[in-house]
């Protein structure tokens, strides 16, 4: 049976490791994937957030308070199906922007209706995805942690800021079906990776 093509979206190196370059080192998003369903796909590419083509939905977009994440998200979509991805798994930085969840979830309705073949694992990492590091630690409430706050939790733990391998290992490391409450974007993160790679592989 052949692989099923993977397409990754994320903010760098930490959420895509070495796959925009054309290498083969994980990211955090393949990861946790990997930990999710460890056979059966392949990662085909991966684009990094700043460089997506944002896609214009024009009135698709309508209905709500506009946000350019929600085209970034059409966009990646759009250049997930092009490349003749199966699936699209992406997580965007929540940071300060209170907007921000909503036009990714826009987003991925949206894209839903427009590209009905692809299947979409993605989401939001609150703060950052340092809290995400912080939470398969067993650091509880990271979601609603100031990204300062995060760096600080995990400069005592002496990890490294940004340093994809020390990330990487923490995936590895962790615990997935015990994770600390207050982790909510994580573990909504998960069950929709579960989920949808599951139907993807085995139609279930």
């Amino acid at each position: 049976m052949e692989a099923v093509k993977v397409w990754l979206g994320g903010e760098g190196p930490c959420e895509l490791g070495t796959r925009t370059d054309g290498g083969d080192e994980p990211g955090v998003i393949e990861a946790l994937l990997l930990r999710v369903e460890p056979k059966g796909w392949i990662v085909e590419g991966a684009q990094r957030w700043k460089y997506i083509r944002k896609y214009r939905a024009g009135h698709a977009a309508r209905g709500g308070r506009n946000h350019e994440d929600l085209h970034n998200v059409l966009g990646l979509a759009l250049k997930a199906k092009d490349v003749g991805c199966k699936v699209l798994a992406f997580t965007r930085d929540v940071d300060a922007d209170d907007r921000r969840a909503d036009a990714i979830a826009r987003g991925i309705a949206l894209a839903g209706e427009l590209f009905p073949a692809l299947v979409i694992v993605g989401g939001v990492a609150c703060p950052a995805i340092e809290g995400w590091m912080l939470a398969l630690l067993g650091v509880r409430d990271s979601d609603a942690m100031s990204r300062v706050r995060t760096l600080e939790l995990l400069r005592d733990r002496e990890i490294e800021k940004k340093n994809a391998d020390a990330y990487v290992e923490i995936v590895n490391a962790a615990d997935l079906a015990h994770l600390p409450v207050g982790c909510g974007s994580l573990t909504d993160w998960l069950s929709t990776a579960r989920t949808q790679l599951g139907r993807v592989l085995r139609g279930s």
